[in-house]
């Protein structure tokens, strides 16, 4: 639908249009904020249907609005109407093969003065003032206190609201509210600059500094009780003795949990302990009456009453033979001087011992599957709460799993290696021994192995696995008689002897873990990667196209063979690589998302099976 329109008298007019119930409209609202709905009053008249904008948006607007109509306008239109509306301008435009309204405040609503202690509003409307509690870095309040319904705003007014909230580091804004006689109400933040730059000294001198870049007052006033030092910390069980050098009888001791979300400071939740004569003490059970989690911290303060409460200065020393202890059967806490030089307290997630009824996992492949059971950031730090890995082997194929022996001399070798083990169980063919030994009731199978690495035969007719493990070692060509048996194999005659492996392999592992308890991880290499934010792709893109191709193949062979086995499948999730890997950069180390989501499969799979184990 197309017209042509135009602005008369208070009117937009649609010339082409004869049916008001022709005119399709929405309102545009910002991303996680929706707007103000008006009515908008069309009528018909001899010229067109017009939309009457006096009646349509000169009472009652209380914010911003964008209404978008769905009508391509035949004509190039772009008018400001500044007298609708005493609080907003009404801007009708064009735009691609729509028609906009969009009703914006006015930039200038009322004028500042400055008089020594007093900021002077002139405005020709009502006003309201308020003190806005800012969340941290953001223009959005979090509380707004009233000041004041006058034309003017006292500097004492203003360091009294924040005294009386004194949060460390918080961040403040003057904003006024305006209101006309039509019910049309706007908000705005008032320029602090020349304000503080005035009263800079009784600011400055109740810790409030000044951002200019961001417009706000910041509370900056550091509580510390440098004359009521600590003589003694003891941790007795599940107890915190606390011992001062004088009597603080009129006093509570507080633990406060730090924000998680903006200001640190703005302690939501804390627990008190009266404090008798020169000791209190504290029964860490108290601390699980909140939510906390690992990495969170506790500030120690010490008041009358939370409002005033401050800091507690200590020496580091008296902290320091305290080492860590237990909070509750998953978190341990830390003392420590905070950079105030103040007492705080650290919660770290820590398990203390081991679950028997936890699901005991095993895992034969590389890092696609056995990454994600970490306990850094990067990976899953919780892993352990949920399952225990009791045994890995990395890198192995399932041809040198089900080969005989390598000789003693050639394993020997690598005993000074820091993976010994791998290598061991690789050469020495113990991984089915090792496997039962461990009591694993799961097995999490990759064939990355099988797909990319190639099955070294020995001259005693041992096969190993060529892997990055062992190939330093210059001393190996003594020992190997074909370095690449595949080299000259239809895919076919190669798929047949893995086939035959596979077989070989499940056939003894089945004998320990039953088939629906083995899970095939079907990993991929990345094709792309992250850099500085833009996806790349690897300039080995030919090698990893091969290497997934054949991964496929042993996969769905797996998947064919073993119908039983659970399956993990992230190929379609469009994860990628990222320098920033903890063990370094490469088309097998994915971003952290894929560990994450890799866990999840494997939690719910565990969950899946858990009647079997």
């Amino acid at each position: 639908m197309e017209s042509f329109f135009k602005v008369d008298k208070g009117d937009l007019l649609f010339q082409n249009i004869k049916d008001i119930d022709d005119i399709k409209f929405e309102f545009i609202d910002k991303i996680g904020i929706f707007s103000q709905r008006i009515n908008l009053n069309f009528y018909y008249s001899i010229e067109g249907i017009k939309l009457n904008l006096i009646k349509s948006f000169q009472n009652g607007i209380i914010s911003d609005l964008k209404i978008c109509i769905h009508i391509h306008s035949l004509n190039k239109i772009n008018e400001i109407i500044t007298d609708v509306n005493s609080l907003y301008n009404i801007h009708v435009y064009s735009e691609e093969k729509y028609l906009y309204i969009l009703v914006k405040q006015k930039e200038i609503l009322y004028t500042c003065e400055l008089n020594n202690e007093k900021l002077n509003i002139l405005s020709d409307y009502d006003l309201k003032f308020y003190l806005s509690r800012i969340v941290e870095n953001t223009d959005f309040a979090s509380s707004k206190h009233f000041i004041t319904n006058e034309k003017y705003i006292k500097i004492r007014d203003v360091t009294s609201i924040i005294e009386s909230n004194p949060i460390i580091n918080q961040q403040w804004k003057i904003q006024a509210f305006i209101k006309d006689d039509n019910k049309n109400t706007a908000t705005s933040f008032i320029n602090l600059n020349s304000f503080f730059e005035k009263n800079k000294d009784i600011l400055m001198k109740k810790s409030i500094t000044f951002n200019q870049k961001r417009n706000v007052f910041i509370y900056r006033k550091i509580f510390n009780l440098e004359i009521i030092p600590l003589k003694g910390l003891k941790i007795i069980g599940s107890f915190c003795e606390i011992e001062f050098e004088q009597d603080m009888s009129d006093y509570n001791l507080y633990f406060a949990i730090r924000s998680r979300q903006a200001n640190v400071f703005n302690y939501e939740e804390y627990s008190s302990f009266k404090i008798h004569n020169k000791k209190v003490t504290v029964d860490f059970k108290i601390i699980e009456k909140f939510y906390v989690k690992s990495e969170d911290n506790i500030d120690i303060l010490v008041g009358s009453s939370f409002e005033n409460a401050k800091f507690i200065t200590v020496e580091k020393k008296i902290i320091q033979e305290l080492g860590s202890f237990e909070i509750n059967s998953y978190l341990d806490g830390k003392f420590y001087v905070n950079g105030r030089n103040a007492l705080s307290m650290y919660l770290k997630q820590v398990i203390k011992k081991k679950n028997n009824a936890l699901p005991k996992v095993a895992v034969l492949g590389t890092c696609f599957s056995r990454n994600a059971l970490n306990t850094k950031k990067y990976f899953n730090p919780e892993y352990k709460m949920y399952l225990e890995c009791v045994f890995t082997q990395f890198h192995s194929r399932l041809d040198s799993i089900n080969s005989k022996s390598a000789p003693m001399e050639l394993i020997d070798q690598y005993r000074d290696h820091n993976e010994f083990p791998h290598i061991y169980r690789d050469m020495a063919k113990t991984f089915f021994e090792d496997l039962a030994a461990s009591n694993a009731q799961v097995l999490v199978v990759d064939l990355y192995a099988d797909a990319l690495l190639k099955p070294l035969v020995l001259n005693n007719g041992s096969e190993i696995t060529y892997n990055y493990l062992i190939k330093e070692n210059n001393a190996l060509a003594g020992y190997v008689k074909e370095w690449d048996q595949y080299r000259f194999i239809t895919e076919e005659g190669m798929l047949e002897k893995w086939s035959e492996s596979l077989h070989e392999f499940m056939d003894k592992v089945t004998k320990i873990i039953p088939e629906s308890n083995i899970i095939l991880n079907r990993g991929r290499l990345s094709e792309k990667f992250y850099e500085n934010g833009e996806l790349k792709e690897f300039g080995t893109i030919q090698l990893i196209k091969r290497n997934n191709y054949f991964w496929e193949k042993l996969d769905n062979i797996f998947v064919s063979n073993y119908p039983n086995a659970q399956i993990i499948d992230l190929t379609e999730n469009n994860l990628y690589s990222c320098k920033n890997h903890p063990f370094g950069f490469s088309f097998s180390h994915y971003e952290s998302e894929y560990y994450k989501a890799y866990f999840n499969e494997l939690i719910k799979k565990l969950f899946l099976i858990k009647d079997k184990l």
